[in-house]
């Protein structure tokens, strides 16, 4: 993102492995594949090219899915792991290591 840029870096479609049971679950299984397959690389290679440090913006529709980043807890989906093996603590590492900035998106509702 620059001052009179903005673009995504990548996008993509992945099947879940199993049927999600609420909104925050979905999103949780969605977000978790573009930042482990395309995120945490390109931070390590635009660091390297640039020789600084890169932030990526993390755009998220969902109040629980942010709460469950920002806190690593997560009570009423404890079988994530299990199910749609999701690492929740691993992602809570990554948003609170400081190079992924987790932003709330206005959504329209439709």
């Amino acid at each position: 993102r620059g001052p009179n840029t903005c673009f995504p870096i990548a996008r993509g479609s992945k099947c879940q492995g199993a049927v999600s049971q609420c909104t925050p679950e979905a999103e949780l299984s969605a977000g978790f594949y573009p930042l482990r397959i395309y995120g945490i690389l390109a931070v390590t290679f635009w660091s390297l090219i640039w020789n600084r440090e890169v932030v990526i913006i993390f755009h998220e529709d969902n109040q629980t899915m942010i709460r469950v980043m920002k806190t690593g807890r997560n009570f009423t989906m404890r079988y994530l792991t299990r199910t749609l093996r999701l690492a929740i603590a691993w992602m809570h590492g990554r948003f609170a290591a400081g190079d992924i900035d987790l932003r709330y998106e206005e959504s329209d509702g439709c």
